[in-house]
């Protein structure tokens, strides 16, 4: 999003910043990059920052480079002073390897070297250095390049300040505007109702010690020129001293009225010194004339490109899902991005010519609406009639040809899909937060925060960046838990492809989720429950501590278990510099330990593969689960297909990883699961949860052959109800059943409808 700074005065005046940094500048290198600055990264995405201690200064973190050619640029809009940075090695050795530089340039294009590093950066507990380097005043970019990057060594850079230059001799011009500095062709604003004079002033100094600024000559230009007349016409400031510049603005019509003041000066480096004039007649900016218009490229089921030629200073777009934007921002009213206008949502502020729509699902329509604007600050002027409008609907799942030679009525279906999915590419546990938080989870919401959930619980969870897991107090939860793995406890188990699989690591809440959840197995509790939210951890209908995550998310959990054992079960489990693992992932050979007391038991005893079979059916793919699945597909170049083919869980015992041809409960069609017939006919479930009745009513008239079955978890028929008369409704008895979930089916000569219903107690 552009930042726009301003300073509201008295007259109801704005001076503005440009694009640029302005002199003297500075960041942190922590969350978002200030206005002219960027850090930009080269390859596969990864962390844009470090937050361990030893490699940060000023919390909680430090810019990362980590490839050859990455950087950080600063675009000043003065002449620079001293340049200050901390910098530090990231090293897998006693000593840094590779070369990196400090560079300046005119242009942004033709670089001149300040500083080199050459395998001399400190690392480990060493201190930071802090070098000061001097650019020359014509410099008005600065580059922190990382020039060869040699394999284990990184770069840690902090608190990185460009100050002013300091006083010299000689005679040295300072605009300032309502006590803010403007830059050689830099811009000022202010406003008066049409024909009413205003007076404005700008203040020059001269920032040299011992020679006389001298301003030999003033000239008014641009279309609104005539609207504009000087009173006063300083023709020297003495050093250290100051002068002030005077002129009348009376608007001749209402809207922009813009001119240019330019002063002949005797200072070395800017002659002549102009400053935009941006007076308004009346409340705000002459309207855009039009509204530009939006189109969708590069579509995908968790992102698109939309793409937009701006005319103006900017535009505006609001997105809504569902129907079209009837929404209007308000003249005057600066907006950011996430912020919500009536029932839509600012998706983006600026005026690039396309910028990425992320917080997609698959398979859903998004409507656009697009808003020119001119100006800035309270003087912003929107074009708020005949938006530019545009619908884009996000792709599917696109497996195309990924599964081709490969059907679960074959022997060799489990090895044929476990072929398929391994190998894959490895994307570190590390890179987690720059691969998936950043890029798939994360949301805009207002005042420059943005918002990820627990996915275990439903949390919401603000955070401005970077996101920082210990400070949003998230954890990527192993869905397939670590501890179940075959190398847990072994040689280099954190480092294995098994470990950082991002088909398994879910965005989850640490203390109240994951910690509490710790290894315990997935199933639905029935007593002794501790909640937090949607998550809660007690006694299963056996008395056996277990965890229960919240209802949309127990097919997803179950879809990824699924995988894991498919994905590594006797295959290559890397990680580097080691020997590859190669293990069953047979739940009968996998131990949970310490969860059941001594001694350990089998993965197969505690978790129930036909619950999670279960789940998969109750809670079947989302178009959030596609989007998911696509873009690790895009990053990880694997696919789960349990996502893709939830039914073909059915074909495999997971206790012993054995290929299954027939298919019995919960995946047979006596049965609610997997393999059942799919839904045919509406069905509603009300109230739900309930305690004594629940209320069944569908579209079809059901006569003396239709049925209402009712099956528990493990898909075993509780209870069948015959319909005995011609309706639609009927009534359901669960008063004696445990609490716990349970599927209703109702069967008839037209199809079959199924919902999940949950009964309390």
């Amino acid at each position: 999003m552009r930042k726009i700074f301003f300073t509201i005065t008295a007259m109801l005046s704005i001076a503005v910043a440009s694009a640029q940094a302005p002199v003297p500048t500075s960041w942190d290198c922590s969350g978002t990059p200030p206005t002219g600055w960027s850090q930009v990264q080269t390859g596969t995405p990864g962390n844009l920052n470090y937050t361990l201690a030893d490699l940060v200064i000023s919390q909680p973190a430090s810019a990362r480079l980590d490839n050859t050619g990455e950087y950080i640029l600063v675009n000043i809009n003065d002449v620079p002073g001293l340049v200050s940075y901390y910098i530090k090695g990231s090293a897998t050795q006693s000593t840094w390897n590779g070369t990196f530089t400090t560079q300046w340039s005119d242009n942004g294009t033709a670089w001149t070297t300040m500083r080199t590093f050459t395998n001399n950066l400190p690392v480990g507990t060493a201190a930071f250095l802090n070098p000061v380097d001097t650019p020359p005043s014509q410099a008005r970019y600065i580059r922190f390049f990382f020039t060869t990057k040699q394999s284990g060594y990184n770069v840690a850079i902090d608190d990185i300040s460009i100050g002013k230059p300091g006083p010299g001799p000689a005679q040295e011009i300072e605009a300032l505007y309502n006590n803010v500095s403007v830059v050689n062709n830099g811009n000022i604003a202010f406003a008066s109702p049409v024909s009413t004079p205003l007076a404005v002033t700008v203040k020059v100094k001269n920032l040299g010690t011992v020679d006389t600024l001298k301003l030999s000559g003033y000239a008014l230009s641009g279309a609104a020129a005539a609207d504009y007349s000087l009173t006063a016409q300083p023709a020297f400031v003495l050093a250290n001293d100051s002068a002030n510049i005077s002129f009348t603005f009376t608007p001749s019509a209402a809207g922009t009225r813009q001119a240019k003041l330019q002063l002949t000066t005797n200072d070395a480096d800017e002659n002549p010194f102009a400053i935009n004039l941006f007076g308004i007649g009346g409340n705000f900016f002459t309207e855009p004339s039009a509204n530009p218009a939006i189109t969708f490229s590069a579509v995908k089921a968790y992102n698109f490109t939309a793409n937009v030629t701006p005319s103006s200073d900017g535009y505006l777009v609001l997105r809504k899902e569902g129907s079209a934007v009837t929404d209007a921002p308000a003249d005057g009213t600066i907006y950011d991005a996430g912020q919500g206008i009536g029932s839509s949502k600012v998706f983006y502020v600026g005026n690039a010519p396309s910028f990425l729509v992320k917080e997609v699902d698959a398979n859903t329509t998004y409507h656009f609406a697009v808003f020119a604007y001119n100006g800035f600050g309270s003087y912003i002027n929107y074009k708020e009639a005949a938006p530019a409008t545009g619908s884009q609907t996000s792709a599917g799942a696109t497996p195309g040809s990924y599964y081709t030679g490969i059907t679960p009525t074959a022997a060799t279906f489990v090895t044929d899909l476990t072929n398929k999915i391994n190998p894959h590419t490895q994307i570190f546990y590390s890179n987690y937060r720059a691969t998936i938080v950043d890029n798939f989870y994360s949301r805009d919401t207002t005042g420059e925060f943005k918002v990820v959930n627990c996915e275990y619980s439903g949390q919401f969870v603000q955070y401005l960046s970077p996101f920082d897991f210990t400070a949003q107090n998230m954890s990527r939860e192993h869905t397939f838990v670590s501890s179940w793995m075959p190398t847990f406890g072994k040689q280099a188990h954190e480092d294995r492809t098994a470990y950082s699989d991002l088909h398994n690591l879910h965005l989850v809440n640490q203390t109240d989720v994951n910690s509490p959840k710790g290894n315990l197995a997935y199933d639905e509790v029935v007593s002794g429950a501790n909640s937090f939210l949607l998550s809660t951890v007690g006694n299963n209908a056996a008395g056996t501590k277990v965890y229960e995550p919240q209802d949309s998310i127990k097919g997803d959990i179950a879809r990824a278990v699924f995988y894991m054992s498919t994905c590594y079960h006797n295959k290559a489990n890397k990680a580097s510099g080691v020997a590859d693992a190669t293990n069953s992932w047979a739940w009968k050979d996998l131990v949970i330990p310490g969860s059941f007391g001594n001694p350990d038991v089998a993965l197969s005893v505690a978790q129930s593969q036909n619950l999670l079979k279960l789940w998969s059916e109750i809670d079947p793919v989302s178009n959030n689960e596609i989007a998911r699945n696509e873009y690790v597909f895009s990053v990880q170049n694997n696919r789960n297909p349990f996502i893709d083919n939830p039914t073909w869980s059915c074909y495999i015992d997971f206790n012993t990883m054995n290929y299954i041809a027939a298919p019995a409960a919960p995946c047979s069609n006596t049965s609610v699961g997997i393999g059942a017939v799919e839904n045919t006919i509406a069905l509603v479930a009300y109230p739900n949860p309930a305690a004594d009745v629940i209320n069944i009513a569908t579209t079809e008239k059901l006569d003396a052959n239709s049925m209402i079955n009712v099956y528990d978890i493990m898909g075993k028929v509780i209870t069948n109800i015959t319909w005995e008369t011609s309706t639609t409704t009927a009534r359901v008895d669960v008063s004696a059943l445990p609490q716990g979930s349970y599927i209703v089916e109702v069967k008839t000569a037209n199809g079959t409808g199924r919902r999940n219903i949950q009964v309390i107690r």
